[in-house]
C-alpha cells in the first residue's frame, strides 16, 4: 500500500469515529506538540452563513499585504488539501503527507485518539507553527465555543450572523444559537460582527463586554451601502473606523458577498485600530477583487449557464433566490437539488421551487437525505413541476446538462455534498 492510500485509510477510519464537540482532547496533544497555535496571531470566524467567504475575503486582504497567511477551513468539495491553506494555495500534498503521517505516529506513540475535525486541526496548528505564519484565519466547524478551533487564542473573532442551523447539537433557538457562537469571544481581544439582530447583537456585546473585549458591529461601526450585483461582480461601498471607501469590487456574485466582505474589512480595520498591522487601500481593492471561495454561486459555464451553489439551510437558500430574484429576473430554470439530515427541508424547498421548471432530486453519498422524500414535499408546494429523482449526484448533473439547451439555466444546491459529488463531473 503506497503513502497516499494508506493515510487515505486512516483518515477513513477516524472520520467513522463521528463528530465529537469539545476542546478537552485537544488540550494533551497540543500541549505535548509545544502548543504550535499559539506560535501566530489567529483571527476566528464563526456564523450561520458567510463564515468561509469572510475567512477567503480576511487571508486574501492579509496576503495582499505581504503577511504570511495561514488559512483553515471545512468542509472540503474535492479534495482534504483545500482546508488548509498557505497564502490561499493549497497545502501540497507532500507536506500533508509528512505532517499527517507524523501527527499519527505522534498520537499512537501518545495512545491518544482524535476525531477527523480534530485530527485535521492539529495538524493544521502544527504546519502553520512550521512555516511561521504571521495570521491563520481559523474557521470554526460548528457552532463556536466547544468547536477544536476554538483552542487557539484568537487576536480577533468574528461573528458572521446568526440563524437556525445544527439544532441538536447548538439548540433549538437563535438565542441558544448566539450564546455558542459567542463564545469564541476571548478575553482582551476584538470581537467583530455583522448581526443586525439587535436582540441577539446585544447578547453579543455583553459576552464581549464581560471580557473585556473591544466589539465592533455593523449596528454601530461601519456600514456597507450601494450593493450592486451581475453575473460574476459584485461591488459595494464600505463606510467605518474614519475611512469610506467606494466602488469595491467582487469576483463573487451575491449581496451577501458585500455583507461578508464588510466585516472583513471591519476586522482588517480593527486590527490596524489595535496596531496589529497597517494598511493600504489599493492592496484592499486588489485583494477584495482576486478572493475567491468554492461553490459559492460559483458560475462553472455560460452555454447553458450553470451555477452551483453550497447554500444548505433556510437561511443560505433565501441569500441564494434574492440572487437569483435580482440578477436574473423572471427566469425558471432547472434545479439539481440535494438535502442534509437535519435541515428545514420544507423551508428550503418553499423557497426554491418558484424558480423551478423542473427538479431533479439526487442524494449525496455523506449525511444526504431520501430524494424520495424531498419529492413528496415538493408534491405538496406544487405538483405542476416535472420531478425526476437520479440517486448518483454525477449521473443527476450528467443528465441535467445532456438535457439542456443552449440557453437554459441550471442551479446546483442544496448542500455542500452534493455541489462537490456533482461538480466531479466536471473535473
Amino acid at each position: 500500500m503506497d503513502k497516499l492510500s494508506e493515510l487515505q485509510k486512516y483518515l477513513e477510519s477516524i472520520e467513522r469515529l463521528g463528530m465529537r464537540l469539545g476542546i478537552e482532547k485537544m488540550v494533551q496533544p497540543l500541549e505535548l506538540l509545544d502548543n504550535p497555535q499559539n506560535k501566530f496571531k489567529s483571527i476566528i470566524v464563526t456564523g450561520t452563513n458567510g463564515k468561509g467567504s469572510t475567512c477567503s475575503f480576511l487571508s486574501y486582504i492579509l496576503a495582499e499585504h505581504g503577511y504570511k497567511t495561514g488559512f483553515y477551513s471545512s468542509p472540503h468539495l474535492f479534495d482534504v488539501r483545500e482546508r488548509i491553506k498557505l497564502n490561499n494555495q493549497d497545502i501540497t500534498s507532500g507536506d500533508f503527507l509528512n505532517q499527517a503521517f507524523s501527527l499519527k505516529e505522534f498520537l499512537e506513540k501518545n495512545n491518544a485518539e482524535l476525531t477527523y475535525f480534530k485530527f485535521l486541526t492539529i495538524l493544521a496548528f502544527n504546519y502553520f507553527a512550521k512555516k511561521k505564519v504571521d495570521f491563520a484565519v481559523l474557521e470554526i466547524g460548528i457552532g463556536g465555543r466547544l468547536d477544536a478551533v476554538n483552542v487557539a487564542p484568537a487576536v480577533a473573532s468574528v461573528i458572521t450572523n446568526v440563524d437556525i442551523d445544527h439544532q441538536k447539537i447548538l439548540g433549538e433557538t437563535k438565542e441558544q444559537i448566539t450564546f455558542e457562537k459567542a463564545g469564541i469571544i476571548k478575553e482582551d481581544g476584538i470581537a467583530i460582527t455583522s448581526e443586525k439582530d439587535l436582540k441577539l447583537l446585544k447578547m453579543i456585546e455583553q459576552k464581549a463586554q464581560d471580557l473585556h473585549s473591544d466589539i465592533f458591529s455593523v449596528s454601530n461601526d461601519y456600514s456597507v451601502q450601494n450593493v450592486r450585483v451581475s453575473l460574476g461582480k459584485t461591488t459595494f461601498n464600505f463606510t467605518g473606523f474614519g475611512c469610506e471607501l467606494r466602488e469595491l469590487e467582487l469576483r463573487m456574485t451575491g449581496e451577501y458577498q458585500a455583507d461578508n466582505a464588510g466585516v472583513a474589512l471591519a476586522t482588517i480595520f480593527a486590527l490596524e485600530k489595535k496596531g496589529l498591522i497597517k494598511t493600504d487601500e489599493q492592496k484592499i481593492r486588489s485583494a477584495l477583487q482576486k478572493a475567491f471561495w468554492l461553490g459559492r454561486f460559483q458560475i462553472i459555464q455560460k452555454d447553458p449557464l450553470i451555477i452551483v451553489d453550497c447554500a444548505h439551510n433556510p437561511h443560505g437558500i433565501q441569500a441564494l433566490t434574492k440572487t437569483i430574484a435580482s440578477i436574473l429576473p423572471n427566469k425558471k430554470m432547472k434545479f439539481l437539488i440535494g438535502m442534509s439530515e437535519g435541515r428545514d427541508h420544507l423551508q428550503m424547498l418553499e423557497l426554491l421551487l418558484p424558480f423551478a421548471q423542473e427538479v431533479i432530486f439526487s442524494q449525496a453519498s455523506v449525511k444526504g437525505v431520501d430524494a424520495k422524500m424531498l419529492e413528496q414535499i415538493s408534491k405538496q408546494i406544487n405538483k405542476d413541476i416535472p420531478i425526476q429523482i437520479i440517486l448518483n449526484p454525477k449521473d443527476a448533473f450528467a443528465t441535467a446538462l445532456k438535457t439542456s439547451k443552449p440557453k437554459d439555466i441550471i442551479i446546483v444546491t442544496g448542500s455542500i455534498y452534493l455541489v462537490g459529488e456533482a461538480m466531479t463531473e466536471l473535473k
